[in-house]
């Protein structure tokens, strides 16, 4: 399949900004849950002034998005981890906003529950 088309396909399923800063590494699927499993992009090195080098990875985030397909849709988050290579007591790491503050779900899903229930969702 052409990966223009697989690209696609995947901003339908998953906000286009994730898959700017992410890349999908696996799909997990049981009968009530879909789970796409996404690694930060190497080209996505924090700008910390010094040579960084990697040092695997932090926990995963998990963020809630819209059910696709009747099931339940997360989107699981793998950020890397960077060390200085003259200190290497210093982590780098990338933040990312993807999620409003106090919500567990995507901008647009929780904008979405917020205009369907009136409030904000937890």
């Amino acid at each position: 399949m052409d990966d223009k088309l697989i690209q696609q396909i995947l901003g339908i399923v998953i906000p286009e900004e994730i898959l700017e800063d992410f890349e999908i590494e696996k799909i997990e699927e049981s009968e009530e849950e879909r789970v796409f499993h996404m690694v930060e992009k190497e080209s996505r090195k924090p700008d910390a002034g010094e040579v960084l080098m990697k040092d695997g990875y932090m926990r995963p985030k998990d963020i809630v998005h819209y059910p696709s397909g009747m099931k339940r849709c997360t989107i699981r988050l793998k950020r890397r981890r960077w060390v200085s290579k003259t200190d290497r007591g210093r982590c780098y790491y990338n933040q990312y906003a993807y999620t409003e503050d106090g919500c567990k779900a995507t901008r647009q899903f929780a904008s979405f529950l917020k205009e369907i229930d009136g409030k904000r969702p937890v």
